[in-house]
């Protein structure tokens, strides 16, 4: 089954919400274990928001 764009922004969003949620509730060790750090962190964050802001661009071409 082929993925909507409507189901990919979902779960991109998802991503960013777990995203926040782990630079929020984890210990800077651990943060700095997995990603490098909190910048590392937010990189991560900014392109899962940069994908995001692709998608709406996709969905808002399909719907016209």
């Amino acid at each position: 089954m082929k993925p909507t764009i409507d189901s990919m922004i979902s779960h991109t969003m998802l991503n960013i919400d777990q995203l926040l949620l782990i630079g929020v509730h984890n210990s800077d060790d651990n943060i700095k274990k997995v990603y490098g750090g909190e910048h590392g962190l937010l990189i991560l964050i900014q392109g899962y928001f940069e994908l995001y802001k692709e998608l709406q661009k996709c969905k808002e071409n399909e719907e016209k």
